[in-house]
């Protein structure tokens, strides 16, 4: 295939997934000015920062070593941006002259985080309350995805590279990437590392502390084992690991920021760490706050709180009570909501009023709807009562966030 074909390919590739998936998709070589050239073509998030606060919002080293490690496996490799946000390296071919080239996939976002950075970053940069404004709107516009389809797009991804790569060759892509058989890391490697995130996870739920406790360790000892000696990668893997544990801290219904400090803070104090020794202290102990606060914790009461999530997801559009959120787990009303807001970080009512606000975002920006009927499946009484709590909530009224939105259309 000539070099002109691989790039129209590449090309192609890209728009597609633009098109298709709302992520955006770009191609990149491997060599150190054109990593330089695609981190200075940051996402719109890094360059409204950059614009409120006067600094650069540099994304070069983790783009460094999401192309070395996607180079080293010959699989995509996931990494979460200082940020928050989710993006993954696709290797694709390799040539004498640039080296592998590489498609950067992201930024994207996990199902509930979205208010959670955006409040990150408001305190993290002391933005005001129009520049929060206009930071959600930045939010809002990225792909949010389930780790079970980010996890499909990255197999997708690695599929797709074979077909239009090699052609015929996609068995021996998917055997032999870039690399002898005697020099390839395991190919189960990484799916070794999934399977004990889901079974991490599952035995949470099950209220199974010992079980949860060996998969947490069995984790640990895999993500040691795959970094090896250098130590930019044991960094890399550390911050993995922490993101991992982030994401299922929040999945129970866990704020993870008293585990780990926030993605900014633990990411600096990793950064500085100099020898592998410094690291593993680091995590001994943040993993051993997450043993007593996530499986100790949430094993015991989270998992009893899930049916009343279920519920009040699936039912905004309805009357939600306290009580009738407590019927759903079969506890006073008194007793689930402490313990809900002690789980889930943030109180009942407050977090049924952002479920509503977002539902009522999703709506406004169909424009198929009026502002009343808006008002009314998302599960507000009154046009007034929904005015009222979008302020809060969104910081402008449902009318003036219709305005801005169709401005932008």
């Amino acid at each position: 295939m000539s070099q002109s074909e691989i790039s129209d390919n590449i090309e192609s590739l890209c728009r597609t997934v633009e098109l298709t998936t709302n992520i955006q998709c770009k191609s990149c070589s491997g060599t150190p000015q054109s990593l330089d050239d695609y981190s200075a073509h940051r996402c719109n998030l890094c360059s409204a920062l950059q614009e409120y606060t006067q600094s650069a919002q540099s994304c070069r080293r983790e783009i460094g070593y999401a192309a070395f490690y996607a180079d080293k496996t010959g699989a995509p490799y996931l990494y979460a941006c200082r940020l928050g946000m989710y993006h993954f390296a696709v290797p694709l071919v390799s040539n004498e002259e640039k080296g592998t080239e590489f498609l950067f996939v992201g930024p994207m976002l996990m199902h509930e985080e979205r208010q959670h950075i955006l409040e990150n970053l408001v305190k993290r940069f002391a933005l005001s309350p129009t520049q929060k404004t206009e930071l959600y709107e930045i939010i809002d516009g990225f792909a949010t995805v389930s780790s079970e389809k980010l996890r499909a797009l990255m197999e997708l991804f690695t599929y797709l590279s074979g077909i239009l790569f090699h052609k015929n060759e996609t068995a021996e892509f998917f055997a032999e990437p870039y690399m002898g058989a005697s020099e390839r890391p395991p190919l189960t490697s990484e799916h070794t590392l999934a399977d004990r995130e889901d079974a991490l996870f599952s035995n949470i739920l099950k209220g199974d502390e010992r079980l949860a406790n060996e998969t947490l360790g069995s984790l640990i000892e895999s993500f040691k084992l795959l970094s090896g000696a250098d130590i930019l990668a044991i960094k890399a893997r550390a911050i993995e690991l922490v993101v991992i544990l982030s994401r299922m801290a929040t999945r129970v219904g866990i704020n993870c920021t008293g585990i780990f400090g926030s993605s900014g803070s633990y990411m600096k104090e990793i950064a500085a760490f100099t020898t592998e020794k410094e690291i593993t202290s680091w995590l001994d102990k943040a993993c051993k706050r997450f043993s007593v606060q996530v499986i100790g914790g949430a094993s015991k009461n989270a998992s009893d709180l899930l049916p009343a999530i279920r519920y009040i997801r699936e039912n905004l559009a309805g009357k939600i009570t306290l009580e009738i959120a407590a019927g759903q787990v079969f506890l006073t009303p008194a007793y689930f909501s402490r313990i809900f807001k002690e789980h889930m970080g943030i109180s009942f009512s407050n977090y049924l009023n952002r479920l509503r606000v977002e539902k009522a975002k999703r709506h406004i920006q169909d424009g198929a709807l009026s502002l009343s009927e808006i008002a009314s499946m998302s599960g507000f009484g009154s046009q007034s009562y929904f005015s009222k709590v979008f302020r809060v909530y969104a910081g402008m009224t449902p009318k003036e966030y219709k305005n801005q939105h169709q401005s932008y259309a």
